[in-house]
Formats: structure tokens, sequence, C-alpha cells
């Protein structure tokens, strides 16, 4: 009987932990590219990236509008991915040497 007591409660607490375990929401993971602006706006930005030698437009909403930011500049976008939409945390321009 003690044995089956213990088997309740142990099942009972590895329920609980499971239910906080799932309750939790995984943090977006931050990525970065470079880039080339083809497009900007307050709520956006649309650029071309060189992915395995292919360009590739690459688009995502802006979490706040850029300043000093315009067509033809290269770019560092740092992003991240929430409910399949890329936001973009910052864009920071390339300074060239």
């Amino acid at each position: 009987m003690k044995r089956f007591v213990a088997f309740l409660i142990a099942i009972t607490v590895l329920f609980a932990f499971s239910a906080f375990a799932q309750a939790k929401p995984a943090a977006a993971k931050m990525k970065t590219c470079s880039a080339k602006v083809t497009a900007i706006s307050e709520s956006m930005v649309k650029a071309d990236r060189i992915v395995k030698g292919k360009t590739e437009v690459f688009e995502c909403t802006l979490e706040k509008p850029v300043k000093d930011i315009v067509v033809g500049d290269e770019v560092n976008l740092s992003y991240k991915e929430v409910d399949g939409k890329k936001i973009c945390v910052e864009v920071a321009k390339i300074q060239k040497k």
C-alpha cells in the first residue's frame, strides 16, 4: 500500500512539473543578417541579401522607426521570428572603411 501511495504522489508531481514546463512560451531567438536596403518605411524594411551566392529579398516589420537609413545603404539587421513573421529589432548602418 505504501508503494502505491508513493507511486501516485510521484505521478502527481511529474504531471505538475510538466504543466509548468509547457506554460512558458519559448523566447524568440535573435538572428542577424547583412543586406542592402531596397525600400524602407516607418513600419517595414525590404533589403537584398546574398545567401549561398544567390540574391534573396528580405522583408521584415520594424519594431520602431529607424533614422538615417536610406535606400542603397548596407546594413546589419537584427531580427526575431514571431508567429512566422520577421520583426526587426535593430538596423545598423555598416561603416565603410
